[in-house]
């Protein structure tokens, strides 16, 4: 599996919402999971983005208050692609120029 770009184009895309206990610490469930997500999909290209500052803030926030901090939301956009689009390190390499034995 390789690591896609943010400016890269991608064929998949799904949107997540998972859930950690003990403030944010532990998972809740391990199949929404980024690794169980990408195996799923059967990318062999992907990137992860996870919720940005304010959505942390706003769910640390919204978990201290509503929940006493032990449960806390955190959206997660996996991208990727089934078929490799991304050049190889052996495409990008220079053709071998054939030795001439004299």
């Amino acid at each position: 599996m390789r690591l896609l770009p943010a400016d890269a184009p991608v064929e998949v895309s799904r949107k997540y919402q998972t859930y950690y206990y003990a403030w944010g610490l532990f998972p809740m469930t391990q199949s929404d999971q980024a690794k169980y997500i990408i195996e799923q999909e059967r990318l062999v290209e992907a990137r992860v983005t996870q919720g940005g500052l304010l959505e942390g803030i706003f769910a640390g926030f919204f978990g201290a208050m509503a929940l006493g901090g032990f449960i806390l939301p955190q959206n997660l956009t996996v991208e990727g692609n089934r078929t490799p689009t991304l050049p190889t390190a052996a495409d990008a390499s220079p053709p071998t120029q054939p030795s001439s034995a004299h």
